[in-house]
């Protein structure tokens, strides 16, 4: 494996680290906001999550 394909694969892990802890965090927000009903905060996630699998697939 040459050295730009591996820095590019541990650029990616790196990225990847840094997307999952920002979804955890804001997942965290959105479940001790209280002025969203369940179903919204039950949307809410569903939505980041389905934008992290976005992010991840590029």
């Amino acid at each position: 494996m040459n050295k730009s394909v591996f820095i590019s694969k541990q650029a990616k892990a790196q990225f990847l680290k840094v997307l999952e802890k920002e979804l955890k965090e804001k997942i965290q927000a959105i479940t001790i906001c209280s002025n969203l009903t369940e179903d919204e905060k039950q949307n809410e996630i569903q939505a980041l999550k389905l934008n992290f699998k976005k992010k991840k697939r590029n």
